[in-house]
C-alpha cells in the first residue's frame, strides 16, 4: 500500500457508541491517501471489537489496544509512534470531521507546520446549546500564526517533523495538554495556518451532570501542572475571574443600591462579552448561568486542593 500522507490518530477509551462514527467521518474523506491508528486504551467495553470489523472491511485502519488505561496524551503519543503519514491529525473519538477536511489541508502543506481549522459543536440538547455560547472559537483569518501572535491558534494537525522536534503531548498534564502542547510549538518558532473551509465538530456535554464532570476535569487539569509557576498563573485566572464575578456581594456593605449597581455591571459587561463572541442575544442568556456556575465550581474545586 502506497505511503500515506496523513496519520489520523484517535485516542479511544471505551467509546463504543462513538468510535464508529468518527472513523466514518474519515472513510467518507474525498483524499484517500491516509491511514487511521485507533490507540485503544485500557477500552472494557465493545471498542475494540467495533474497531476490528471495520478493519475487516478496510486495512488503512490499525488498532493499538492495552489492557490498562492512561491518558489522551499518552494514548495520542503511542499512535504517533507508529504513524507513517508526514502529517499527523489528533481526532478524538467524539469528533467528526467535514468531507473535504483532508483534501483542504492538503492543499496548504507547504505553507506552514501544523493547520488550524474551525471547530463547532454537536448541538443535540438544551446543555449542548447553552454551552455552546462558551465555546465559539475565534474567527480567524486565512494567514499564517506564530508566537508573535497574541491569540495563536490551537490545532490538531500536524507535521510529524514539528511533533517529534517538541517530542509530543506532555503525559504529566490532564485536559490542558493541548494548551500546552500549542505553546511549545510556537516557543520553537513554527508556524501555524488557519485553513478555511475545512470543519470540526465535537460533542460538548450533553447534561448537567456532565457539565459538572468537565468542571471537576478542568480543576484536576489546573493542579496537574508541575511548573509551580504554570499551576499558580492558571488557578490565580480562575479565582480572578471568581473574584470579579462575586464582587457585588463586597458592595453590600456600602449600600443596596451600591450591590444593585455594581451587580448590573458585571452581570451585563459578561453577557455583552457572550454576545460578542457568539452572535446570538437568547443563546448568551442561557450560556451566562452556565458561566456562573462554572467559574463558581472550578474556583471551589480548586480550593479544595
Amino acid at each position: 500500500m502506497k505511503k500515506p500522507i496523513f496519520s489520523i490518530i484517535i485516542p479511544a477509551h471505551n467509546e463504543e457508541t462513538l468510535i464508529k462514527r468518527a472513523i466514518d467521518s474519515i472513510l467518507f474523506q474525498t483524499f484517500r491517501e491516509y491511514e487511521i491508528i485507533i490507540s485503544n486504551d485500557g477500552s472494557t467495553d465493545n471498542t475494540q471489537k467495533i474497531v476490528e470489523n471495520l478493519i475487516k472491511k478496510d486495512k488503512r485502519i490499525k488498532i493499538i489496544n492495552r489492557k490498562k488505561g492512561h491518558s489522551a496524551a499518552f494514548a495520542r503519543n503511542k499512535g504517533a509512534e507508529i504513524a507513517k503519514g508526514k502529517v499527523l491529525v489528533f481526532l478524538d473519538a467524539d469528533c467528526i470531521v467535514s468531507k473535504n477536511f483532508l483534501e483542504k489541508i492538503h492543499r496548504e502543506l507547504k505553507k506552514a507546520d501544523a493547520f488550524a481549522v474551525d471547530c463547532f459543536a454537536i448541538k443535540n440538547s438544551f446543555v449542548n446549546y447553552a454551552l455552546s455560547g462558551l465555546t465559539v472559537p475565534v474567527k480567524l483569518e486565512k494567514r499564517t500564526y506564530s508566537k508573535y501572535d497574541v491569540d495563536s491558534p490551537m490545532f490538531f494537525t500536524i507535521k510529524k517533523k514539528a511533533y517529534d522536534t517538541i517530542k509530543g503531548y506532555n503525559e504529566d498534564l490532564f485536559y490542558f495538554e493541548d494548551e500546552d502542547f500549542a505553546k511549545r510549538f510556537y516557543s520553537k518558532g513554527f508556524k501555524t495556518l488557519f485553513v478555511e473551509g475545512a470543519f470540526q465538530y465535537f460533542e460538548l456535554p450533553s447534561s448537567f451532570r456532565e457539565f459538572l464532570r468537565q468542571c471537576k476535569w478542568i480543576a484536576k487539569g489546573t493542579n496537574s501542572f508541575k511548573n509551580p509557576t504554570d499551576r499558580k498563573n492558571k488557578r490565580a485566572l480562575w479565582f480572578l475571574k471568581s473574584l470579579f464575578l462575586i464582587s457585588p456581594v463586597l458592595f453590600l456593605m456600602v449600600s443596596y443600591e451600591a450591590f444593585l449597581w455594581v451587580l448590573a455591571i458585571t452581570i451585563g459587561f459578561t453577557y455583552l462579552n457572550l454576545v460578542k463572541r457568539n452572535k446570538n442575544i437568547f443563546k448568551s442568556i442561557l450560556s451566562l448561568f452556565f458561566l456562573y456556575i462554572k467559574t463558581f465550581y472550578v474556583g471551589v474545586r480548586l480550593l479544595k486542593k
